[in-house]
């Protein structure tokens, strides 16, 4: 209604014109100073969509009310997912514990930060996340680089199973006093012998 107030309909309204909220349209659809609710019942799925009169599911937002997800999607496929405070770009987040902070990448990759209890690490890693200990996404290797209290630590595990806890084995350690440390020992060129193993000071 042109002198203000609110328009309910039952069956949809058409403009042909640009229409403005809270001032003169500039476009389609102006909105000055305000603010826009998508309001539905619990576990109701509000969208935003953009697509063209061919296929209107070429891009779209959506924001899912009962469990806090925001999905972004193109070409009808998902894209990106906010879940819990957590991004999946390409992938659906793991359930990350809620100290931690996680942008997982595709299938298996992920770059976090967590904080709690005087612990302060970034991590950059592979086939792993953590719902209060560390687990592997899906059943592979699994490897970890933190950034911890000033010190770097590189970890390996051998490959388990999706879901199942990882035992970490620590491969190298940059200490912040800056000395490095190899808790399991050196191996140089393509050895693999266990005998081989430099693990104490020799000459």
């Amino acid at each position: 209604p042109t002198g203000g107030g609110n328009l309910i309909t039952t069956t949809g309204a058409t403009f042909t014109g640009n229409v403005g909220i809270g001032g003169s349209p500039s476009e389609k659809l102006t909105i000055q100073s305000g603010n826009i609710n998508f309001m539905g019942g619990t576990n109701d799925a509000q969208y935003i969509k953009f697509g063209d009169t061919g296929d209107d599911d070429i891009g779209s937002i959506l924001y899912y009310h009962g469990n806090n997800n925001m999905v972004f999607t193109a070409n009808a496929s998902e894209a990106m997912r906010i879940s819990g405070g957590n991004v999946g770009i390409g992938v659906v987040p793991e359930a990350w514990n809620g100290s931690w902070t996680a942008l997982q990448l595709g299938a298996t990759g992920f770059v976090g930060q967590f904080q709690a209890g005087g612990t302060d690490l970034t991590a950059l890693g592979s086939n792993v996340y953590s719902d209060g200990s560390y687990k592997y996404i899906e059943t592979d290797e699994a490897a970890i680089y933190k950034q911890q209290n000033g010190t770097h630590i590189f970890d390996v595990a051998a490959s388990g199973t999706a879901d199942a806890a990882i035992t970490w084995n620590t491969g190298f350690e940059v200490l912040n006093d800056g000395k490095a440390r190899a808790k399991n020992g050196l191996l140089f060129g393509t050895d693999t012998a266990a005998a081989n193993t430099l693990d104490d000071y020799e000459e």
